[in-house]
């Protein structure tokens, strides 16, 4: 019998399952007999003990890169090993089935990602992110932490944010700023109760909701008094300066105002005023009638409003509006008017009798403040 080195007698195959090897039979007094290569893999493979794989451990593979010859692998390389891919949303995944003993099968990303069940998130919850300044190695962040951490921007016109659409289950939705800030405000069904989430610099910059409403009105003025008077106010041609009242005397946060019609900004910042007048003449002699403010006792240096009006009854709307900067507390301010000759003239107070009209006032005053 040859050498089994010698390859001319026996030349070196592939060997496939059915080809046979000669095998010594301990259960029958260590007779030689033949055996398939194929039939060895059960007795070898199933007398291996099971274990816990380590990162650590090693595989046995076959190296196509070394004309498929048999190596040790580790398995921390081969699960490391596999290219970059974008992943698909029919791709498939490997993952340990829990209600079938952890058994390894295939998922695919569509499935993973609609498995999870619904739930009410918490501000502490946790997401999977990639963490791009590590090699996009997925971590856990916390909702707050993903919520706050943009940068900050100057917001423009055209710009998105997120609200939460009250009419279909506070889905989130984009919104533009020019959308928000549009005039009238966004008071209707669809807007008076949604929400926006935004960070409170008050708590940390946690995020919150609130409501549409609330970021609107920070964005100009808000209405801080209103006054009227319903009753005449005239003088007889005696050239007499006389305070012009605006009704009952009204005590407010930022803005008050006396009986004699004396306007008090008891907060600085920046107001806005609107004062209409009903100008008018009752008596039989034209009338010249002067009107003119003046705040901290100074009269102001714009040209007193002049009207000259003829006899009898004659009523002409007048309007003063102007911004006035508040730069110390307790500022005041004050209308004054005069009836250099003539009739009995002044702020007239008219009534109407028609149905859904109001009747006009002799004064009126509102005061704004920015936000």
């Amino acid at each position: 019998m040859g050498k089994i080195s010698n390859t001319a007698q026996y030349p070196t195959i592939t060997p496939a399952s059915g080809d046979y090897m000669v095998a010594t039979d301990v259960s029958d007094s260590n007779n030689t007999k033949t055996i398939t290569v194929g039939s060895m893999a059960t007795p070898m493979l199933g007398s291996l003990p099971s274990a816990t794989p380590a990162i650590d451990d090693k595989l046995i593979g076959l190296d196509t890169s070394d004309s498929d010859n048999a190596k040790k692998f580790v398995v921390s390389d081969v699960l490391k090993t596999p290219a970059s891919a974008t992943a698909a949303i029919d791709d498939k995944l490997i993952g340990l089935d829990t209600s079938d003993s952890d058994t390894p099968k295939r998922l695919t990303v569509s499935d993973v990602l609609k498995t999870p069940t619904s739930a009410t998130a918490a501000i502490d919850d946790k997401l999977i992110g990639l963490d791009t300044s590590d090699s996009d190695t997925p971590k856990r962040l916390t909702v707050s932490d993903v919520l706050k951490s943009p940068v900050s921007a100057t917001a423009a016109i055209d710009d998105k944010l997120i609200g939460l659409d009250t009419n279909d289950s506070d889905t989130p939705k984009q919104l533009t700023v020019s959308d928000v800030l549009k005039t009238p405000p966004l008071v209707t069904a669809d807007f008076a109760s949604d929400h926006f989430l935004l960070l409170d610099a008050s708590d940390s910059d946690n995020p919150k909701k609130a409501l549409i409403t609330d970021i609107t009105s920070l964005g100009g003025y808000v209405e801080e008094l209103f006054s009227k008077n319903g009753a005449d106010q005239t003088l007889a041609g005696t050239a007499t300066k006389t305070p012009i009242a605006f009704g009952a005397a009204t005590v407010g946060t930022n803005v008050s105002i006396s009986g004699t019609g004396t306007v008090t900004f008891n907060t600085v910042g920046d107001y806005f005023v609107q004062a209409h007048f009903s100008v008018g003449n009752v008596g039989g002699t034209a009338s010249v009638l002067f009107m003119d403010y003046e705040i901290n006792g100074s009269v102001s240096n714009i040209s007193p409003t002049v009207q000259v009006l003829p006899a009898s009854v004659v009523v002409r709307n007048n309007a003063i509006s102007f911004p006035i900067k508040v730069t110390l507390a307790s500022t005041t301010l004050k209308f004054a008017f005069g009836v250099k000759t003539g009739g009995n003239a002044g702020m007239i107070a008219t009534a109407t009798t028609i149905v859904g009209m109001t009747d006009v006032p002799s004064a009126s005053i509102s005061v704004y403040k920015k936000q």
